[in-house]
Formats: structure tokens, sequence, C-alpha cells
């Protein structure tokens, strides 16, 4: 029986209601009421719920903006630019979300978020709050604040990006950039320009990293804010060989660089850290408009090296493993249209192999 009548130390007659779970094999305890209507009510709900997969207990109310907050308290391992890109989204979503109770969130207000993100942003930055958002929603489910998420089960209608097509730098735009560069930092540049390190980790590089008889430079760890940090898959911690023109002009700068406490291999002039906006504005914008390549963005260096590698003919696997990629699907997903002309040469060779 799942309503039993009792009476309590006052005398007064009430309803215990509970509910028998299958799977658990045992009865629940729902609640108790002082109405046999209210206590059938009650059963005929929580069997329901039960039915459904649901929380059969009262939850307790949090505003989205105040689960983001909790969320947000517990990333404690996550790097620094992480951090900041959570709290864009966040704030991206403040104004539709923030004040919902998060039990009341529904897919029409879901579908309303994502409409506005995409009539004022691009679709790329849309996409990215919405993922951060279905972060935020499991996790609320994870904490018993939901029973699934508003979005479960349904594909939301996200606008399309773009594939940026990519023409890797031809050698005289290589060595143009290089030669445009003020002469302390183009060590630097042909350095980004033929290992394909992230900017972060160029900047991060000691001495103690480099190997120059072997030509290799050890990623150990990268720089943000002028502090070391971890790297942040375990694929990025790897080696790098570098070309003997590479390993050249290091020897050349480290018998110039300044001193620094950190020992970097890449300080300012005046052996600092490098601080990325500063480095943008003076150094790196004026080179490349100097060098005629204006669009030319500073993780491009890294997309120019991997382009060249696979054009050349080497594995997925191998230019995964000196990009630092955790797998070869992060690759093929931005490196697919690297090799232009690629179809031209394959139908090329299956005639002749048809042929022969």
């Amino acid at each position: 029986m799942s309503i039993k009548k009792h009476v309590d130390q006052k005398g007064r007659t009430r309803y215990r209601v509970y509910v028998y779970d299958s799977a658990r094999k045992k009865s629940i305890y729902v609640n108790t009421f002082d109405r046999p209507k209210d206590a059938q009510e009650a059963e005929y709900e929580a069997k329901r719920r039960l039915k459904l997969g649901e929380s059969l207990k009262p939850r307790e109310q949090i505003t989205f903006d105040d689960l983001c907050r909790k969320w947000m308290t517990g990333l404690t391992t996550v790097r620094p630019m992480t951090i900041k890109d959570y709290r864009n989204a966040i704030d991206r979503m403040k104004p539709l979300l923030g004040s919902k109770y998060v039990t009341s969130i529904t897919r029409r207000d879901i579908d309303e978020l994502v409409s506005t993100l995409s009539a004022r942003y691009a679709p790329s930055t849309t996409r990215k709050t919405v993922v951060i958002m279905k972060m935020i929603l499991r996790a609320a489910v994870d904490w018993d604040y939901l029973d699934k998420e508003p979005t479960e089960g349904a594909r939301l209608s996200l606008p399309k990006t773009k594939r940026r097509v990519f023409e890797p730098l031809t050698r005289e735009q290589v060595d143009r950039l290089i030669d445009c560069a003020p002469e302390y930092w183009q060590p630097f540049y042909r350095f980004l320009l033929t290992s394909g390190v992230r900017r972060a980790e160029a900047w991060g590089v000691t001495t103690a990293d480099l190997d120059l008889e072997r030509g290799i430079v050890n990623i150990r760890r990268q720089l943000v804010k002028k502090q070391f940090v971890d790297l942040k898959t375990d694929a990025a911690y790897r080696k790098v060989p570098l070309p003997e023109s590479t390993i050249e002009a290091l020897r050349h700068h480290l018998a110039v660089r300044p001193d620094n406490a950190l020992d970097l291999v890449f300080p300012t002039p005046e052996g600092k850290a490098v601080i990325p906006p500063n480095f943008y504005a003076r150094v790196w914008i004026p080179t490349r408009e100097k060098a005629g390549l204006p669009a030319f963005r500073m993780h491009d260096a890294r997309h120019h090296v991997a382009s060249v590698y696979l054009s050349q003919g080497r594995s997925i696997t191998y230019v995964q493993r000196l990009l630092g990629h955790a797998n070869p699907s992060t690759l093929l997903s931005i490196y697919s249209w690297v090799t232009k002309g690629e179809e031209d040469v394959a139908t090329t060779d299956f005639e002749r192999w048809l042929s022969e």
C-alpha cells in the first residue's frame, strides 16, 4: 500500500505517501499530507515522475545566474584563458537566462537565446556559447537542480560556421615576413614559422628546453600573464624538430638576448616576459603590414607549418604529434582543406593506376 494512514503525536490523522521503485527494489518516502486527496495527487505525480526517471522530492530553486557562479567556483584546474572564455559566454547569456530559475528554463527559452546570439555575434561565438550553456545545465542535472537538460534529445538550430580556407605562405612570403620584423624578433618569427608551436608555448620556452645539438625543442609549459602554466593536454607535452636555419638563428639569438629571471629564450629586448597585447600592437601588426600580409594572424603561423607538412605527404599522425593535438580528428577537422589541388593530383594518379 503506497498511502499509509497514521495519527501523529498531536492526535491528527495524516497520510504518508510511498511509491515503489522497481529499479532500486524498495519503497521511497515522498511526503506526508493532511488530506487524502492531496496524498492521492502526490502519489500519482510521484509515480509519473518515477516512470519518466525524474526526481521525486521537491528541488532547491536556483537562478541561472547563481548556478553559473557556483559552476565557475568549481573550475579550479582550468586555464585562465579558458576561464575568461567561460565568463564572456555567461555574460552573453545573462540578459535572457540570468534571472530565470533553472527549473523554469524551457526549450523555447533556449531557442530564443540562440536566435538573439545569432543576430548579435558571429556563428562561431554563438556555437561556443551554446556549448558552454550545455556544460552548465549538465552540471545542474548532476547537482540535482534539474531532472534533465531542456535541450536533451532535441537538435538546436545553430548558425553554420564558414570554414576559413587558409593558404600556406610561399617561401618568398615567409622570408619577407621574417625580414620585415625588427632584427631582435626575427629569430622568434622564424621559430614560429618552422616549428608550429602555439604562441604561448613559444614564449614559455627556456634555454633548458632547447637541444640545439639534436635540433629539437621540448615543449613543457606555456607563458600566461608572465607566469608559467601547465599545458592543456598530455599530448601538448612534446618534442618538436627544428630545421637547420632555425637552429642557427637560435644560436645567434641566444648570444645576444638579455638575461632574464625566467631564463626565457624570447623575452623582450628589456629582458622581461612578453605581454601579448603589447607585442601584437607594437611588433606583429606593423610587421605583417610592412610585409604585405595584413590578414595573416599570429596563430596562422601554426596553420602554415601544418599545411606545409601535410602538402608534403606527411602522415596525419605525425603532424598531430608535432602540433600537440590530442587526437587526429581535431587535425582533420581543421586542416582537411590544406592540400589545394589534391583532387586533381589524386585523379591523375588514379587514371595512371588504371592504365597500368
